[in-house]
């Protein structure tokens, strides 16, 4: 019986260790994600959902440095209930004008500078029409591909 439990016991302690490093590995990648889904969010999202993109971007990366288990929990909190509002505002990145990429240092700082300027682009609900930006959001006026106005 007692040689029984000394060979079990580093096999216990493997299996502990594996299953806290897979927990660990779990945390860092929840708050890497929401740390990146932020960045690349435009800080008009955030503005359009009521929120700072300069407030989670701290709330989420801060704390898991210096205390990791409030930094995961607020990763987790951006990821459920921020993230969600951002993309249902219409301004995420998705829908700009031919999925236009803004730089990382301009999401980082805010900057709107990578948004597109005023035009008729393809519009994302109907690829057979073409839409008004704005340069800052879609507008109703819409017209046939061909420049036309649509047949209604």
């Amino acid at each position: 019986m007692i040689v029984l439990i000394a060979t079990s016991y580093p096999l216990r302690s493997l299996i502990l260790t594996l299953f806290f490093f897979a927990l660990f590995l779990c945390a860092i990648g929840t708050v890497i994600w929401a740390a990146v889904d932020a960045i690349r969010k435009p800080s008009s999202s955030f503005k359009a959902a009521g929120s700072s993109k300069a407030l989670w971007l701290v709330l989420v990366i801060a704390p898991a440095v210096l205390l990791p288990f409030l930094g995961v929990s607020l990763a987790i909190i951006y990821l459920a209930a921020i993230r969600p509002r951002i993309n249902s505002t219409g301004t995420e990145r998705g829908a700009w004008p031919n999925q236009h990429e803004v730089g990382l240092g301009a999401a980082v700082l805010g900057s709107d500078e990578g948004i597109p300027p005023a035009g008729w682009y393809p519009d994302p609900e109907d690829p057979s029409t073409t839409r008004l930006w704005s340069g800052s959001a879609w507008t109703d006026s819409k017209r046939g591909s061909d420049g036309l106005p649509p047949v209604s």
